[in-house]
């Protein structure tokens, strides 16, 4: 809503992107990971009505803290 307020522009759709790679040095420090160790990484990324990307958003996730779940119509 921040963005919509400042921006005047409306949200229309979101996509999310999940993968995983190895965490750098800094993440293993930050998550007081064991070096070699996998993160989740999440871009969120909201897009208005004219498909224009309106907001951007990165989440890491360490490995044994962090599920997904997603729920969608069949049929």
């Amino acid at each position: 809503m921040y963005v919509e307020t400042m921006t005047g522009r409306q949200a229309s759709y979101a996509e999310d992107r999940v993968c995983s790679r190895l965490a750098t040095q800094e993440e293993v420090s930050d998550l007081e990971l064991d070096p070699g160790s996998a993160v989740l990484i999440v871009h969120h990324v909201v897009f208005d009505l004219q498909d224009r990307p309106l907001e951007f958003a990165e989440a890491t996730y360490p490995p044994n803290r962090w599920a997904f779940e997603q729920g969608y119509p069949i049929g």
